[in-house]
């Protein structure tokens, strides 16, 4: 029931930035089941990692773009949504499916773990690269032979494991570090999306 409801929740939340209050806008989007659910359910736990500008975790507290939109759904549903420090991108993946946290804000369809919400903002991939020989990348495969270097269980980790099953990927825990990795040479080119990328830069 909780993944039903939060998409709900999120996926019409942007059609009813309106002056109404919590209550109406139960009334209006919420079937009995799902008003049931918040009366029982007042608190809606949620994690997410570094990742800025999109997210951001300072002093234990979330704050970047994806909060903006935290907060948006709290105000229409009347929920509180308590943020809760998780060390590490994997650690919130396995606290979600353990079902020690309801919501992790900004996922993808090819993360498969859950059920999506509409997509309410989407960030094209980019390719970040400091080997001299690559110019123009026509496709994944075109640089199948190459080093990545990506955060392990990060959209673009899943999509090369998908797509490059036998690529070796040096596998890090923070962006900054596969970053790192393709500037000093480690690695010949990270995937990620194209705020992070160009902030992270």
């Amino acid at each position: 029931m909780i993944k039903i409801l939060l998409i709900c929740l999120i996926s019409i939340y942007i059609n009813a930035i309106t002056a109404v209050s919590s209550k109406e806008w139960r009334e209006k989007y919420l079937n009995y089941e799902e008003k049931q659910w918040l009366i029982n359910n007042p608190v809606i736990t949620y994690s997410g990692a570094n990742w800025k500008p999109v997210s951001m975790i300072k002093n234990n507290k979330f704050q970047g773009m994806l909060e903006d939109y935290m907060i948006l759904v709290a105000e229409k549903s009347g929920v509180k949504m308590e943020f809760i420090t998780i060390p590490s991108w994997p650690d919130v993946v396995i606290s979600f499916k353990k079902g020690d946290i309801d919501l992790i804000p900004g996922v993808s369809g090819i993360d498969n773990i859950g059920i999506l919400t509409d997509v309410i903002v989407s960030y094209p991939m980019v390719v970040v690269s400091g080997d001299d020989t690559i110019s123009y990348i026509q496709s994944l495969e075109s640089v199948k032979d190459k080093t990545f270097s990506v955060p392990k269980y990060w959209t673009s980790w899943k999509f090369i494991k998908k797509h490059l099953p036998n690529a070796k990927i040096i596998e890090t825990v923070t962006l900054e570090e596969a970053i790192l990795n393709v500037s000093q040479k480690k690695a010949d080119i990270f995937i990620g999306h194209i705020a992070v990328a160009s902030h992270s830069i």
